[in-house]
This record gives structure tokens, C-alpha cells and sequence, in this order.
């Protein structure tokens, strides 16, 4: 179970690392301004998921 942690964060890194790049070709964007709001919206998404948990405990 614990060897699936590490496999989990490489396939889903993988997965954001196309994701980002397939925007930044389309919009014509840089990737790291992709990347930083991507990694901004996560931030906010985790901030979120601890708050309702607490609040909801």
C-alpha cells in the first residue's frame, strides 16, 4: 500500500505536467504562469478540504 504512494504522485505529477502543457500550446500562454495558477487553485482546493473538515466534524 505504501509503495502505491509514490506511484500515485508520479502519475497524477505526469497528468498535470500535460495538462499545463497542452494549455500553454493552446493559449499561448508560458507554462510556468499555467503551473503557478494551477499550483495556486491546489493550495486554495486543500485549504478548502481542511476547513469543511473541520467544520463539519
Amino acid at each position: 500500500m505504501i509503495l502505491l504512494v509514490p506511484l500515485a504522485l508520479a502519475y497524477v505529477g505526469a497528468v498535470i505536467y500535460v495538462a499545463v502543457m497542452l494549455l500553454s500550446r493552446i493559449m499561448n500562454v508560458e507554462p510556468l504562469t499555467v503551473g503557478a495558477v494551477y499550483v495556486v487553485l491546489y493550495i486554495i482546493n486543500l485549504l478548502y478540504n481542511w476547513i469543511m473538515r473541520i467544520l463539519f466534524a
